[in-house]
């Protein structure tokens, strides 16, 4: 490999980091935009959910009692899953995520966008 090839193999490796940080900061914001309005905040509170975030990952056999490795392997994945995706929320608005009366929200919004 001569060092003409080593620079333009260097020179691709900085553009991709360089790309890669780029899509990250705009990921960061989209997260942050989403996350600050009330309908991202339904759509981000029901993805939590799907995920399981707040349910007991492990599994056991109702007769047996004994613990199913896989079901339970399988919960926790789905559950990394938010834990990885509720970095990228500012913190206040991950309180009101987490923690919102769906039902409430859900008619606030139904009241704002049709009216009563």
């Amino acid at each position: 490999m001569t060092s003409k090839t080593r620079s333009i193999g260097k020179d691709q490796n900085t553009e991709i980091k360089k790309t890669q940080e780029q899509m990250n900061e705009i990921l960061q914001r989209s997260f942050r935009y989403v996350a600050a309005t009330p309908e991202g905040q339904v759509v981000l509170n029901h993805l939590m959910n799907l995920c399981g975030y707040h349910s007991i990952g492990s599994m056991s056999d109702a007769k047996t009692g004994e613990i199913l490795i896989n079901n339970t392997i399988h919960n926790e994945a789905i559950r990394g899953v938010w834990a990885k995706l509720r970095l990228s929320i500012p913190q206040k608005d991950l309180q009101e995520i987490e923690y919102m009366n769906l039902r409430k929200k859900a008619k606030e919004l139904i009241v704002e966008n049709i009216g009563e």
